[in-house]
């Protein structure tokens, strides 16, 4: 429709919320790190650089990060990290079938969250930053810090009043037919919500 040239002052977006009337909602990003060591064979372990122990020093810090810039409170509580998926071995082919080495190369992929008045390269700038720290404290811990998904915000955030015509419209009308005030505001989980798979299993 927008392509078409079709414009319009309102919208609702139909992606299903439980019947909450959501009126901030967060930015969705991707990005993974990989930690980078040194391996050597168990019985030499001092001599190498474990990447498996340099993510476990990693892993706290980014679940508890908070992204800078955020001109509300609503806004800093929409700050989410989540650590989905962690593989870990030998070179970046992930070699799996030696485990009496130290893993060199440890990877986590991540979908981070932030509100509408906060943006994606300070959110990376913000987990660079913990990178940095983390190598300052010890030389030996080296990283990578890449975006994914196309290298873009693959969901934005959005914020809009309580009293704007399309809330109270909605309002008006959940009452009609239910009978009981509307939830408006930030809810979880919808808040939270991303984008999902159109077929699920994804194939393949």
């Amino acid at each position: 429709m927008i392509e078409s040239g079709v414009r319009a002052d309102y919208f609702i977006v139909g992606e299903p919320t439980e019947l909450t009337l959501l009126t901030r909602h967060s930015a969705s990003f991707v990005f993974e790190i990989t930690v980078l060591g040194k391996t050597r064979h168990l019985s030499k372990r001092d001599e190498g650089v474990d990447a498996i122990r340099g993510m476990e020093r990693l892993l706290p810090r980014l679940r508890s990060l908070v992204f800078s810039g955020a001109a509300s409170e609503d806004d800093r509580s929409l700050n989410r990290i989540n650590i989905g998926v962690i593989r870990a071995g030998v070179s970046r082919q992930l070699l799996d079938w030696r485990p009496q080495q130290l893993a060199d190369v440890c990877i986590v992929k991540c979908a981070g969250r932030f509100g509408s008045s906060q943006r994606l390269d300070q959110a990376m700038h913000d987990v660079q930053a913990v990178l940095d720290d983390l190598h300052r404290e010890d030389p030996t811990f080296v990283a990578e810090l890449r975006l994914v998904e196309e290298n873009r915000i693959f969901m934005p955030p959005f914020a809009v009043e309580h009293n704007a015509r399309p809330v109270v419209a909605l309002s008006d009308a959940h009452r009609q037919i239910a009978g009981k005030p509307a939830k408006i505001g930030m809810h979880t989980p919808a808040k939270f919500f991303g984008r999902t798979p159109r077929t699920w299993p994804p194939p393949g």
